[in-house]
């Protein structure tokens, strides 16, 4: 199984997934000819999609998901109560592209087992993800205040794990935002700080050649660098050495990574030359 960030961030996330039978993505935040360009510009071709996965309802993810399904024909997968909330923003939506699906219940699709998980964020419904092939599992989960004992149970044993490390509290504290985005972003329906996401990696990592995207992060109240060396500190404080059997990177804001795959390959993914779009940076929404 490959997974490869489009976008991460405030100003839009995506995030492609392919296995050996199937080819998605779990939302689209940008718009639809941003997502377009920036998946042509990493070798992919989105008329090769097969669905298009929704976390929840928010701006930052589903801005391009109806324009993408009806140009590319890509079914749509969401729950019922997103379905709802985010409808009339998507526009029209073929009926035999609207999937819905319930939470908590595995099902197979295209040869993968895939898994809706109730997640803890102020929208109507939100969910992450596992994807599991075989052997192989990924994680894609992003947006929620905390985890819990539930969440770390249907996440563990993962090969791959697109996790959130949205923000530095101090640097959030310190920062510009007004106090009630403070208290959402810092609340139980918020999202994961840096030391949270390192503190859940530290009770899920096994050292088994792991790879860790961190993802979603704040561009007014985290950096790339932050972000990792927390976490990366986090793991030692627990006694885990983070240079040892896992990979631990940051999923660039406006452009594609390289491509992980559940074998991390330091031979054929090398440390270097993200994928970039070009000139497609909007300006971050709050939220």
């Amino acid at each position: 199984m490959k997974v490869q960030s489009i976008s991460s961030g405030s100003s839009g996330n995506c995030v492609y997934v392919e296995s050996d039978q199937v080819c998605f993505l779990v939302d689209a935040g940008k718009s639809g000819r941003q997502i377009q360009e920036i998946l042509q510009a990493a070798g992919i071709d989105p008329r090769r999609l097969d669905g298009i996965f929704v976390t929840h309802e928010h701006a930052d993810h589903i801005q391009g998901v109806g324009v993408l399904s009806r140009r590319f024909r890509i079914p749509v997968f969401a729950n019922e109560n997103t379905w709802g909330a985010m409808a009339k923003r998507l526009g029209r939506i073929a009926p035999n592209h609207r999937i819905v699906f319930r939470n908590d219940q595995a099902f197979e699709w295209k040869g993968l087992e895939v898994r809706a998980i109730p997640i803890h964020h102020d929208a109507v419904d939100p969910v992450g993800y596992t994807f599991t092939s075989r052997e192989e599992k990924a994680t894609i989960l992003t947006d929620t205040g905390f985890l819990d004992d539930r969440i770390m149970d249907r996440i563990a044993d993962s090969n791959i794990f697109y996790l959130e490390a949205n923000h530095d509290v101090a640097m959030l504290l310190n920062g510009p935002y007004p106090e009630p985005l403070k208290e959402r972003v810092l609340s139980n329906r918020g999202h994961l700080s840096n030391r949270q996401a390192g503190q859940a990696l530290a009770g899920l990592l096994r050292g088994k050649d792991e790879v860790v995207l961190l993802a979603h992060l704040s561009e007014e109240n985290n950096t790339p660098e932050i972000s990792l060396a927390t976490v990366r500190a986090v793991l030692m404080e627990e006694g885990i050495d983070p240079d040892r059997g896992m990979t631990i990177k940051v999923a660039p804001r406006h452009a594609a990574s390289r491509v992980y795959t559940c074998r991390y390959d330091q031979e054929n993914c090398p440390d270097a030359g993200d994928i970039s779009p070009g000139p497609l940076v909007e300006k971050e929404r709050r939220g």
